[in-house]
């Protein structure tokens, strides 16, 4: 479950997009408007933020949901392949060292939509926030991440060096580890209540990161307010949320500025939208509108 429904949710996004294309094998491309679809019965997203416990992971809530706003710190899916797609990442490749008990992650210089860089603060954030809260993650297995990462390091905004707790290959380690990491805006993040200032709560102590989590899972189950909530508004994939009802209604408005994401290769998708708009219907379809 771990690692196959994280590579399965991410590559679902294009070919979700992709049913849109009919039976040709070279579609032609459409640009503005809005792509429609609807959602499985009983499957509306109703859980935002990207530390996901097991109630609420799932592909309506991770691939046609979250990764739309909150981009994982490594993209899987290229041509139709299962496979690191380092193009729509927001590190580059990992390094890992000759013994295979370190490895070095450089981000890319992509920013939150508020303007924020991306840094390695950002992943720290993510780190310390699961460490101190793996039991709620759907995720975790015992000995798996983050058990089996032993020190993290961060020298500068863009290097994250994690040591691990024995030799491990590369492809498994970042497919089945580094596949899982999605960096998290601390600096809108990190707090523990709507009126507390943000801190660095998750560096404190281990109490305080199950404070800032404890806030921030409690905020996420509160599906009315999505659309207004000012800690959803940041956001680093290619939409950011404008409206979401109770029942399952979510649109969402495209954030063209590429300091905030690469453009999508051309094999992603054959529409190119300004919105989409997720609706509760009785069966999954897809539309393009121009």
């Amino acid at each position: 479950m771990r690692t196959g429904l994280r590579v399965v949710t991410l590559l679902s996004i294009a070919a979700l997009l992709a049913v849109s294309c009919g039976g040709s094998s070279n579609p032609a491309r459409l640009t503005g408007g809005t792509a429609t679809f609807a959602e499985q019965p009983d499957t509306k997203p109703n859980y935002i933020f990207p530390l996901t416990s097991g109630g609420y992971f799932s592909v309506a809530n991770l691939s046609q949901f979250q990764f739309l706003m909150y981009r994982p710190l490594y993209w899987f899916g290229n041509n139709g392949q299962v496979k690191l797609n380092s193009s729509l990442s927001l590190a580059e490749d990992p390094v890992y060292s000759s013994d295979g008990k370190m490895v070095t992650i450089k981000m890319k210089p992509w920013k939150w939509s508020d303007g924020q860089p991306i840094t390695s603060r950002d992943v720290q954030f993510w780190i310390n926030m699961l460490k101190a809260n793996k039991d709620h993650w759907a995720a975790y297995a015992p000995g798996g991440f983050p058990d089996n990462v032993v020190g993290a390091s961060y020298p500068d905004a863009q290097t994250v060096i994690l040591t691990l707790d024995k030799q491990y290959g590369s492809y498994f380690f970042t497919y089945n580890e580094l596949s899982q990491i999605s960096p998290m805006p601390q600096h809108v993040w990190d707090k523990t209540s709507d009126s507390g200032s943000v801190g660095d709560f998750d560096m404190q102590s281990e109490a305080s990161a199950k404070a800032v989590y404890k806030y921030l899972d409690g905020q996420s189950k509160s599906v009315g307010t999505y659309d207004n909530n000012p800690l959803w508004q940041v956001v680093d994939g290619p939409w950011k949320l404008k409206h979401m009802t109770t029942d399952g209604n979510v649109k969402f408005a495209s954030l063209t500025s590429s300091r905030t994401q690469p453009t999508p290769p051309s094999s992603t998708s054959s529409v190119q939208a300004e919105s989409i708009t997720a609706t509760s219907r009785p069966r999954t379809w897809l539309s393009a509108a121009r």
